[in-house]
């Protein structure tokens, strides 16, 4: 199984609001469901339904992560049940995001567009909305663990390749760090060797 590698994505949420801004309807639709539901964006992303996937009861929806293999349920907030509760009456494929009464196969494309319309400066992928949700999340101060499960990665590779330390973190640490030697009564002092007489 491969490893999810070190990606810097310049893709800002002001770019990506931008891109949202300058998508057709059923790509903007899209976009939301890739930023709320932390899959890798691709077919099984594209394959969910309202049907087997998603639990109004509990608010969220389960969602199945192939790389570590497990079943994981994604709560969303109230105002995105409500936006899927009205997609439910509007898609007739069943799926959460469709174009034209099919499910959706792929936004590369139409995402890539979109981001050129919106006059962004450099190449963009739908795979960037994961990496900045991970990111947005350590920026919020999310426990690594819940990020990674939720993202159906490890905490190690979260690490790795994402988690880097704000510098008021690293300065925090510095002031924080506790002096040695502070039980003596006296300071430390230079000790002289003994001359022979």
């Amino acid at each position: 199984m491969g490893k999810e590698q070190r990606h810097k994505s310049p893709l800002t949420l002001e770019a990506l609001d931008l891109i949202i801004a300058n998508a057709a309807e059923h790509l903007a639709w899209a976009i939301q469901v890739a930023w709320h539901i932390p899959c890798r964006p691709g077919q099984y992303l594209y394959s969910l339904t309202f049907s087997q996937n998603m639990r109004w009861r509990r608010g969220g929806l389960r969602v199945f992560h192939s790389k570590v293999e497990k079943w994981v349920f994604v709560r969303c907030s109230d105002e995105f049940m409500k936006a899927m509760e009205e997609r439910r009456r509007l898609h007739k494929s069943g799926h959460l995001t469709e174009y034209q009464d099919n499910p959706v196969a792929d936004i590369a494309t139409a995402f890539s567009n979109a981001a050129k319309r919106a006059g962004l400066k450099y190449a963009v992928c739908p795979y960037d909305i994961r990496h900045l949700w991970i990111t947005t999340m350590l920026d919020k101060k999310v426990e690594i663990s819940a990020i990674a499960h939720l993202a159906g990665t490890s905490p190690r590779m979260i690490i790795k390749n994402y988690d880097e330390p704000h510098s008021s973190e690293t300065e925090k640490a510095a002031a924080l760090l506790p002096k040695l030697g502070a039980a003596r009564e006296a300071p430390l002092r230079l000790v002289r060797p003994v001359r022979a007489a």
